[in-house]
């Protein structure tokens, strides 16, 4: 009846609540018989303080280590009864005990001493060995955990389980780091660059499949030439410059003496140069003229 009232009464704080996994190890300074007694800790330790092992129980056989694993949320504090030759009963308590790869001695009689620590299982973390995390590169993340169960994501990643991409895409979505996918009419690393109406041949988009014509070329797909200028050899006669005023529009500007749209006209007979020999031309009119000879 007692040990079911005990059971009871310490049920909330010991039942595996969650999902834990570790271990208490021992090594003592020689070998030897005994059985070792885990449990709460407690200040008054009876006659029946080895009958209660409520964190559990492990027996040595000419032995030097013992070890009792737990799967319960370790509490940090324990009390330990040791039987020796199963008569000498030694008691050791704790109220500091967290899991650490270092070892505690402690001297159990003149001539044994005792050292003890918690270790928690792999993937078991936190002081009390109740946090799972499992290091992981897959597709349900990709993380690594640190010394209290933490998930730290890997580069490139994100989110609570380290399964979101990161990546700097403006229209499109993250496939995984640093790659984006475009959605339709987008392009480039990051999906910032649209893309121009299929065919388009001097002309840029500012939209997805536009094509919005460079200056002197039109047409649906600017392929059409405005720059008459250029593509118009000897538009502009008589030494005539040809200059664009718009698309698909031009003028000549005219040297001195000719006239006309491609200045074919001539205003002033002097303006071939007629005189030879360093003669100086006299204009009478568009088409006569005389020279005065050097």
């Amino acid at each position: 009846m007692a040990s079911v009232l005990f059971a009871l009464l310490f049920a909330p704080t010991f039942a595996p609540l969650v999902s834990t996994s570790g271990a208490f190890q021992l090594l003592f300074s020689r070998q030897l018989f005994a059985t070792i007694c885990l449990r709460e800790m407690s200040r008054d330790l009876g006659t029946d303080a080895a009958k209660e092992c409520t964190f559990g129980v492990a027996r040595v056989n000419n032995r030097k280590e013992a070890q009792i694993a737990f799967t319960f949320r370790w509490t940090n504090a324990f009390s330990l009864v040791v039987t020796l030759d199963d008569t000498k009963r030694h008691f050791l308590t704790e109220s500091l005990a967290t899991p650490s790869n270092e070892w505690t001695t402690r001297p159990l009689t003149p001539d044994l001493s005792l050292s003890f620590r918690v270790k928690c299982d792999p993937n078991y973390h936190s002081n009390d060995c109740a946090v799972f995390c499992r290091s992981r590169d897959d597709t349900f993340g990709h993380y690594s955990c640190s010394a209290n169960g933490t998930k730290e994501c890997a580069v490139g990643w994100s989110g609570a389980s380290c399964d979101a991409p990161l990546c700097d895409c403006f229209n499109g979505f993250c496939e995984s780091p640093n790659k984006c996918v475009c959605r339709h009419g987008w392009r480039g690393d990051r999906c910032d660059q649209c893309q121009p109406y299929p065919g388009c041949r001097h002309g840029f988009c500012v939209a997805p499949f536009q094509c919005n014509c460079d200056r002197n070329w039109g047409g649906i797909l600017c392929d059409h030439n405005l720059d008459v200028c250029a593509s118009v050899a000897h538009l502009c006669l008589n030494g005539g410059q040809c200059v664009n005023t718009a698309p698909d529009a031009y003028r000549c500007h005219c040297p001195d003496g000719f006239s006309g749209l491609h200045c074919q006209t001539i205003v002033d007979a002097c303006a071939l140069r007629p005189c030879l020999h360093s003669g100086l031309c006299h204009a009478h009119n568009a088409s006569h003229f005389h020279c005065s000879c050097a």
